[in-house]
């Protein structure tokens, strides 16, 4: 699969899970809670600045779309990409979803990050850019709800 390929199937999935994304900021109420109590999966949230922050980027394109760290985020997590651009707007439920998100996974606004979390929004692990890919895919293989 080409490049371009990869990155417009990631773009597409992470755009169809902000989009179905619930509008209450209660955890039980929010999509993606529903979705991993449903499903027996746990929650990978990435927090990202889209439109600001350039390390989110070289995270992004050297670990989180990736192929083999893509295809566990879809196929073991319920992954979402919370995403906290400066100049762009997005829709209110989007936003809420978000921030309600930040506020209980990265409450010191950490950018990037990807949180695993159970489905109570009780963090699992804590992944980073300065891990490195390798101790990064460890931690979210060992993340896997078993």
């Amino acid at each position: 699969m080409t490049k371009f390929l990869k990155k417009l199937l990631f773009v597409s999935f992470s755009l169809f899970l902000c989009s179905s994304a619930g509008v209450s900021t209660d955890k039980d109420d929010l999509t993606i809670v529903k979705k991993a109590k449903e499903s027996n999966k746990y929650i990978a949230v990435y927090f990202s600045g889209s439109d600001w922050c350039a390390i989110c980027h070289v995270f992004k394109n050297e670990f989180v779309e990736q192929k083999e760290v893509a295809s566990i985020l879809n196929a073991d997590f319920v992954f979402y990409n919370a995403d906290f651009p400066q100049r762009k707007k997005l829709a209110k439920d989007i936003t809420a979803t978000n921030d309600a998100l930040a506020e209980k996974l990265n409450p010191n606004g950490i950018f990037p990050l990807l949180v695993i979390a159970d489905e109570n929004l009780n963090v699992k692990k804590v992944i980073t850019k300065a891990m490195g890919y390798d101790k990064a895919m460890e931690a979210l293989k060992e993340s896997i709800k078993k």
